[in-house]
């Protein structure tokens, strides 16, 4: 059985860390970068330590050596400045040298990893597999009339004298630009004082973050890059995409390598029992499906005079499972019953499939 694997950035190394499970597969990762030129796209780097432990049981592969920083949770900060506490350990990665450290990984593993090589689609043979990884762009994705959405997103990387010891998400009408809201704002550690510094949308809003936050800090770094959403279609006969190339990271978040490495292992039962449409309905039952979650959006970012609610009631403190002080003060508020019950409902899955 050949596999050719469109594009060497995560989800491509990852796609090709569960399938090299395959016996005799004869799997080939085509990146078009040479490998001297070779490096992450930008990203703010975090993930839970649940999913590195997934893929190091699921896979053989340890992230350990790659982990830049490991922090206690999530803290989110509302538009009043209170915050709340959602506990789950979680990590930020140095990527470039991560995706580095598959490629080699995948080597030892007898997977073929061409640098500055083309996949051309009309070389595919009828008993062959295409997984498609290549980005927000995919032509492979054009091919079998698939459609994303693009959601731009902007960071920093800065000195800061911040805490390290958490994921810092920001929420608010700040990070609306009139026409669809970005969502957030972050700032993530990677460790010795240094921090990604993003959010969705453009250098402006980026920049009004910073300064509405009293953010001060030495910029060492900076990028722009969009994060394909809401994906359509995910397979067709023998091609399958996985990341951004699907559209398949999660509209709540815009986090990527979570979906990657859940969806890495549906391709593989996909792939291995050769029948159609075993991805989409793995997607789909596992709780990865784009349009579930872009129905869901307002659960997650309601206006500023009900997020400023539940960051009273938060106070400060840790939400899961929310404490005695928190479920007197929600008691006393009404106006915050619904949201909080929807939070309830569909934090959990959101954790699950994307963090």
């Amino acid at each position: 059985m050949k596999i050719s694997i469109i594009g060497g950035g995560p989800a491509g190394l990852i796609a090709a860390l569960y399938l090299s499970r395959i016996p005799e597969a004869e799997i080939t990762v085509f990146e078009r970068k040479s490998e001297s030129d070779y490096h992450a796209s930008l990203c703010a780097e975090g993930i839970s330590l649940d999913k590195l432990n997934k893929l190091e049981q699921e896979t053989g592969f340890c992230s350990r050596a790659y982990i830049a920083r490991q922090v206690n949770g999530i803290r989110v900060f509302f538009p009043n400045r209170k915050y709340g506490i959602v506990q789950q350990g979680g990590a930020t990665l140095r990527r470039t040298e991560w995706q580095r450290g598959m490629v080699a990984f995948l080597r030892q593993r007898g997977v073929r990893v061409a640098f500055s090589t083309k996949f051309l689609l009309e070389n595919q043979k009828d008993e062959d597999w295409v997984v498609g990884a290549d980005g927000p762009a995919s032509k492979l994705r054009a091919r079998i009339d698939g459609r994303v959405d693009l959601v731009p997103s902007v960071q920093y990387r800065m000195r800061l004298d911040w805490c390290e010891d958490y994921f810092d998400v920001f929420v608010g009408s700040m990070f609306h630009d009139g026409r669809s809201n970005h969502a957030y704002g972050w700032i993530f550690p990677k460790g010795n004082g240094v921090f990604n510094v993003g959010t969705g949308g453009n250098f402006t809003i980026l920049d009004n973050f910073i300064n509405d936050y009293n953010i001060k800090g030495e910029i060492e770094d900076k990028g722009a890059a969009p994060i394909a959403v809401n994906g359509t279609v995910f397979e067709h006969d023998r091609v399958l995409l996985i990341g951004d190339a699907a559209g398949l990271t999660n509209p709540i978040t815009c986090g990527g390598l979570s979906a990657i490495i859940c969806c890495a292992g549906y391709l593989y039962q996909a792939i291995t029992s050769a029948r159609p449409g075993v991805y989409t309905r793995k997607i789909k039952a596992e709780g990865l499906f784009p349009a579930d979650w872009h129905g869901r959006e307002k659960v997650f970012y309601p206006p500023d005079k009900t997020l400023n609610k539940i960051g009273v009631l938060s106070g400060n403190r840790r939400v899961n499972p929310p404490g005695s002080g928190f479920l007197v003060r929600l008691a006393m508020t009404p106006g915050t019953w619904l949201p909080c019950l929807n939070l309830v409902r569909f934090l959990p899955a959101l954790k699950r499939v994307s963090w």
